[in-house]
């Protein structure tokens, strides 16, 4: 596993308390994120899909600047947007773990 997160070692920790081995990029606190854009969308993710694809990690995952948004990466360096994500954990919980309940979903609209 391979994270870019905005509280260094958030995602590392968060991964490892669950018995997921994770490395870390861009795990320094810094107000300028190095000088690269902190949005999880392409073309800002393409380090954490070369860490993941040279490093034979089985996904990457990052955050942007304020946390409240995630973007991963598969094995293969494909890119998972936010949106993907939603589906795929809605998918996984409702679908292959049957949870009950209902779904909550926030629109932004125009004021």
């Amino acid at each position: 596993m391979r994270c870019t997160a905005p509280q260094p070692g958030c995602c590392r920790n968060f991964f490892q308390r669950n018995g997921i081995t994770c490395d870390e990029i861009r795990g320094t606190r810094d107000p300028r994120f190095g000088g690269a854009h902190p949005e999880p969308i392409e073309p800002h993710i393409a380090p954490l899909q070369q860490a993941v694809t040279i490093g034979k990690y089985d996904a990457g995952f990052a955050a942007d600047g304020d946390g409240d948004r995630i973007g991963a990466v598969d094995r293969a360096g494909a890119f998972v947007n936010p949106h993907q994500i939603f589906s795929l954990l809605v998918w996984h919980l409702a679908g292959m773990r049957d949870l009950p309940g209902d779904i909550a979903k926030l629109s932004p609209s125009p004021s």
